[in-house]
């Protein structure tokens, strides 16, 4: 039995003797996770049923009410979050295919930023505004996550001020892009304005973060060539 275990673990390490570069390490890292301290950074959401949430409920009853069907269809086109839906801000050539160097930054800085809040749901463990109240409906699917912070939220904005770092005459435009991100899940039904104004701090934070870490500049200087050679010269 043992000649069979240690038979096992050599093959295992002639394949990764044999394996290309980079096949079985794992995904960079900026920042890690656990050392993000979010409860120095955020406050505790609302209780439920508390004045606070109630009030808000009202809030989102109010906006369910005078929400548009261009807002809805604004709002379920951002439902699967990209960074790439800031092109409506940058412009139609702002594609993965086109900036691979910058798609490789925006996808790993999304994919840290949603594992943080994914942690912070987890320990607030806040039930989404429908769950909370049947009056309120959401108008795109609602994730089985919990409520607190705002997921696109948070990855908005920093995703936001990360292109403010690429393109800084877009900046304004980009940082109200973003927050209307935020916005438009309130007029879904899918989160309450705590949550929003939570993941918008929360963003603005683990931005500061990300530009923190070696590796995040290290991969933001090549991104930084890549959409100054990529972006048209031309408005």
């Amino acid at each position: 039995m043992k000649a069979f275990g240690y038979g096992v673990l050599g093959w295992f390490c002639a394949v990764a003797m044999l394996a290309p570069a980079g096949a079985l390490a794992a995904h960079p890292h900026y920042i890690e996770t656990e050392a993000v301290d979010l409860k120095a950074v955020l406050a505790a959401p609302p209780a439920d049923g508390s004045p606070e949430t109630l009030g808000e409920i009202d809030f989102l009853l109010a906006r369910q009410k005078s929400r548009t069907p261009e807002e809805i269809a604004r709002a379920k086109s951002e439902e699967k979050f990209s960074p790439f839906l800031f092109a409506d801000v940058v412009g139609p050539w702002f594609t993965p295919e086109n900036l691979p160097e910058t798609a490789v930054l925006l996808d790993e800085t999304t994919r840290e930023t949603k594992q943080i809040t994914e942690t912070a749901k987890d320990d607030w463990s806040r039930p989404r505004p429908p769950f909370q109240d049947a009056r309120i409906h959401p108008a795109v699917e609602v994730p089985k996550s919990d409520s607190y912070p705002s997921g696109h939220a948070t990855r908005s904005v920093v995703i936001g001020l990360v292109l403010g770092e690429l393109a800084p005459d877009l900046k304004a435009k980009l940082d109200a892009r973003a927050r209307q991100v935020g916005d438009d899940r309130l007029l879904a039904g899918a989160h309450f304005p705590s949550d929003v104004a939570a993941g918008q701090k929360l963003g603005t934070f683990l931005f500061e973060k990300f530009k923190a870490s070696p590796e995040f500049q290290a991969q933001l200087v090549k991104a930084k060539a890549e959409f100054e050679h990529v972006r048209p010269k031309t408005p």
